[in-house]
């Protein structure tokens, strides 16, 4: 809860106490209270915010695939989209993508595809886009 409401006072300062609470906490579900409000924060200076996210996706994603923590990274990664206009962390991309192909259920994977946005899916196998050569 202390998570969710320090969200409700965005500054430099609440985004590091967030940050310090996603790389340092041993529960999940913590972390994903974390990463929500990081969201809501919406403050990503020099991609501080993406590259945590994804650290601690792959960090679990390795060890055993976390829905909720995978959806909510998914959420953060959708406001801050919305809040800095775009992620141009490439960290933030392959997280999202990871998601979308990876031992996820499949409203979470639905999640990161529709985030993705329009294009052919990560998982489509071909890795090609026919209206990019021209054919």
């Amino acid at each position: 809860k202390a998570c969710e409401l320090l969200a409700e006072f965005p500054s430099v300062e609440t985004k590091d106490a967030l940050l310090r609470v996603v790389l340092a906490d041993q529960e999940s579900m913590v972390v994903s209270a974390a990463i929500r409000s990081l969201g809501k924060v919406g403050i990503n200076d020099g991609d501080e915010v993406t590259t945590a996210i994804a650290y601690v996706l792959n960090k679990y994603d390795v060890l055993l695939p976390d829905n909720s923590l995978a959806f909510e990274a998914l959420v953060a990664l959708e406001l801050l989209n919305d809040k800095v206009g775009g992620l141009k962390d490439p960290a933030a991309v392959r997280t999202i993508m990871r998601i979308a192909d990876g031992n996820y259920i499949s409203p979470v994977k639905a999640r990161a595809r529709a985030l993705l946005g329009p294009g052919p899916s990560p998982s489509s196998g071909t890795g090609t886009n026919p209206g990019k050569d021209g054919g």
